[in-house]
């Protein structure tokens, strides 16, 4: 569960944030659209912690994994063992390369294991950064625009991967994507320009909202 509650947030005079009130109900895949700048990325930050709000409260319960926009991955290790780095020390070396070979594999990077991030292309690098995130221990899953930059063939089957692994966890996924947002998602949340309010976006609207974001 997270709760953004009264939450305020300006960058210099810019107000991203006021009085915003937000729930992630648990157990629920949840997903936020809306023009670029307009503080999706900000929200995610709030509720790992990475950003602090200037007042109001950020209430969370449970560890969080965060799939960033950015990979941030160790470039002199190789995709396999930076999809191992966060995994819990219980257990042991065989259990993590298991499960590490099974997800590597639904998301399509088996032949590239052993590369270095310098090696893969953008979209291979945000998937070993989703791929670090899950198998990281944790009760809530953030995702920055996870599966951007793959081909819309490549794109639809890792979403069908992701589903069950995504089913009654509580996720709060940030895309420009009509495909992810439909199938992933149990709601959807449209974020306007600053000073931000959010408004749930009927299944019906979604690609109707999505285009009209993309075209801006």
């Amino acid at each position: 569960m997270i709760i953004l509650k009264g939450v305020n947030k300006r960058f210099g005079e810019k107000r991203l944030f006021e009085n915003l009130d937000f729930h992630v109900s648990p157990g629920t895949v949840n997903c936020l659209i809306g023009p670029s700048g307009c503080g999706k990325t900000s929200i995610l930050n709030l509720m790992s912690g990475l950003l602090p709000p200037d007042s109001g409260e950020v209430i969370s319960s449970g560890r969080i994994s965060y799939a960033f926009q950015e990979t941030r991955l160790l470039p002199w290790e190789t995709v396999r063992d930076n999809a191992m780095y966060a995994m819990s020390p219980r257990l042991n070396r065989m259990e993590r390369l298991e499960r590490t070979g099974e997800l590597l594999n639904q998301l399509e990077l088996s032949e590239a294991s052993q590369l270095r991030p310098g090696e893969i292309s953008g979209g291979m690098a945000r998937r070993v950064s989703l791929a670090r995130a899950l198998l990281a221990p944790h009760d809530i899953l953030l995702m920055d625009e996870p599966l951007s930059s793959l081909d819309p063939y490549l794109r639809s089957g890792i979403v069908e991967s992701l589903r069950p692994m995504l089913q009654g966890k509580s996720v709060v996924l940030v895309t420009h994507d009509y495909v992810t947002a439909t199938a992933l998602s149990d709601r959807v949340f449209y974020l306007s320009r600053p000073p931000v309010h959010i408004t749930e976006v009927k299944k019906n609207d979604i690609e109707g909202t999505l285009e009209e974001i993309n075209s801006e």
